[in-house]
């Protein structure tokens, strides 16, 4: 009986701390992320047509890009590529993102590199047809991209840029429109714009 009692005593002691452990490995393990067929329906070849501020005078000028999108790495994310026409100097802006789906947050990401050097991840909700991200940039500020699926081949895309306390200010005010399902080779032979980060 004084063998058992030990026992008893030695599993009272041990069950605690494997269920900690357990619990441990459980918080220590990556969320799972996925694409969502909503997501995947985004592939093709889109032109986007609107307007960017321009950060030294603080006007509006017409903005143009084209912009692939692809499922990659076993889909499960989406792989964005954009390319804009050149502008009244020959500059060319590039960029390169990565977006996708936690289900057991709710939450969808987006990973975000351009030829400006700015580099940064960002968080989205969904609220109807429309994807909220938002990047905590330095200082407090917040990077705010909205997309606003209108249909399967018209997009709508506002960036803002808020500073604590203050209105957001829009920086691009972009429209997209699905030119093919296929993802066509982007030219990025084309010289990188040389923009210094306002953020």
């Amino acid at each position: 009986m004084r063998k058992l009692g030990g026992i008893f005593l030695v599993l009272a002691f041990l069950l605690p701390l494997w269920a900690r452990a357990d619990e441990n490995m459980n918080m220590q393990q990556p969320s799972m992320c996925m694409v969502t067929s909503e997501m995947k329906m985004c592939t093709g070849t889109w032109q986007g047509k609107g307007t960017m501020k321009d950060m030294k005078t603080g006007n509006n000028v017409t903005y143009s890009e084209r912009l692939t999108i692809r499922p990659t790495l076993n889909d499960k994310y989406m792989m964005l590529n954009t390319v804009s026409d050149p502008d009244s100097m020959g500059n060319v802006f590039q960029g390169k993102g990565f977006s996708t789906y936690i289900p057991s947050k709710n939450e969808y990401q987006l990973f975000w590199f351009d030829s400006t050097g700015f580099g940064g991840k960002f968080e989205g909700t969904k609220q109807g047809n429309t994807i909220t991200y938002v990047h905590e940039a330095p200082m407090g500020e917040e990077m705010i991209l909205k997309m606003v699926m209108d249909s399967d081949t018209t997009h709508h895309m506002i960036m803002q840029m808020q500073k604590p306390g203050e209105v957001p200010v829009t920086i691009m005010n972009i429209t997209y429109t699905k030119t093919s399902d296929t993802p066509m080779e982007l030219n990025s032979e084309r010289p990188v714009q040389k923009v210094q980060n306002s953020y």
